[in-house]
């Protein structure tokens, strides 16, 4: 995985299978290969004090990072949002976006199935205050990208010294 060399070392290291399995049965959802591999490694996580990432087996206290307390509340939140401000569908909703993080300044990221256009895969949407931005490529290219500065997402004191934070429990 590319990010090691970026990120520290992860600290799970789950088997994929085992760690999606029954969420993406529950679902219905099948979530990109390069974004499942990472959250099985890296666990919920916060990235550079910045990125918060949920994990499908993580408990779902009020306080977790549990995924699936994050698609409730996510949609739910966006549910009460002024419709006009969002011009995306909100999983669990057929052919919604997958809420995936967010970070400390209420920004969401989702990611977005392209299965209905030509290039198809998946690509990483932020909602940046009502501002959509489409990065148009996977989980791991955003994600690199954003850790060296070749995609904008993180501060520019961030990309000095990027971090890795395992948060949370796996159960």
């Amino acid at each position: 995985m590319e990010l090691s060399r970026i990120l520290s070392e992860p600290q799970l290291n789950h088997d994929v299978d085992f760690d999606w399995r029954d969420f993406e049965n529950e679902f219905g959802v099948d979530l990109p290969l390069d974004y499942k591999k990472f959250i099985s490694a890296y666990g919920p996580c916060v990235i550079s004090d910045t990125l918060t990432l949920f994990h499908p087996r993580a408990p779902e206290a009020d306080d977790s990072l549990s995924l699936r307390r994050k698609i409730r509340t996510t949609s739910s939140m966006y549910e009460r949002t002024e419709p006009s401000l969002v011009p995306y569908r909100i999983f669990p909703a057929a052919g919604g976006i997958f809420p995936i993080g967010h970070t400390p300044f209420g920004n969401q990221v989702f990611l977005r199935s392209r299965a209905h256009m030509k290039i198809g895969g998946w690509s990483v949407l932020v909602d940046w205050d009502s501002t959509w931005v489409d990065y148009q490529m996977g989980f791991e290219e955003f994600l690199s990208g954003a850790l060296t500065g070749d995609v904008y997402f993180f501060h520019e004191s961030v990309l000095e010294e990027p971090s890795y934070e395992l948060v949370g429990r796996v159960v």
